[in-house]
């Protein structure tokens, strides 16, 4: 049995705009659907001593971000339930494992990749100067989600092209020739 936890939502808001309300829903989604699921499905995977869990979290799960509060705190939790049902469910047969992506072009980004500096903001700081793709998530996920990642067990997999990994300031490495 497989499960891959890949719901998530995002209110945008700073401390001062925070609505608990709107908090309560993203942890409802971002955490509490993912511990209720992998609860439920760890019932059937013990009884096989075997199964695949795959939490889909987010490079924000690794850094913070100014007005994603509810988001980068349900994304880190997430990390740590991925952690604690990494250690809770092993000798089961069970491995739970986290994929971080970075920014991937979905529904759910489409309002900042509209926005032209945010978009050029990702492009030049990934070296690869792009936006990943659900594509790029496809070989990770199977990875994870087969015996090919039998001994990997409370990972949390970073797939974002480099971008949290390096350090960039300016230079417009991946700015548009007219830009130069």
């Amino acid at each position: 049995d497989v499960l891959v936890n890949n719901a998530g939502i995002n209110k945008r808001a700073t401390l001062d705009e925070l609505d608990i309300a709107d908090v309560q829903r993203v942890l409802d989604c971002n955490l509490l659907g993912p511990a209720v699921l992998a609860r439920e499905c760890a019932v059937h995977m013990r009884q096989r001593q075997w199964g695949r869990i795959v939490n889909v979290g987010s490079i924000m799960s690794t850094v913070g971000r100014a007005g994603l509060g509810a988001y980068v705190a349900s994304k880190h939790a997430l990390n740590g339930l991925t952690k604690v049902l990494s250690a809770e469910l092993g000798a089961d047969g069970i491995t739970v494992n986290c994929l971080a992506p970075g920014y991937i072009s979905t529904d759910l980004t489409s309002t900042v990749q509209a926005d032209a500096a945010f978009d050029f903001a990702v492009r030049d700081r990934n070296p690869e100067g792009r936006w990943g793709t659900a594509a790029d998530l496809v070989g990770p996920v199977l990875m994870l989600a087969t015996d090919a990642g039998a001994y990997v067990n409370g990972a949390i997999l970073v797939v974002d092209g480099g971008f949290t990994e390096t350090f960039h300031i300016g230079g417009a490495r991946h700015a548009p020739a007219a830009a130069r």
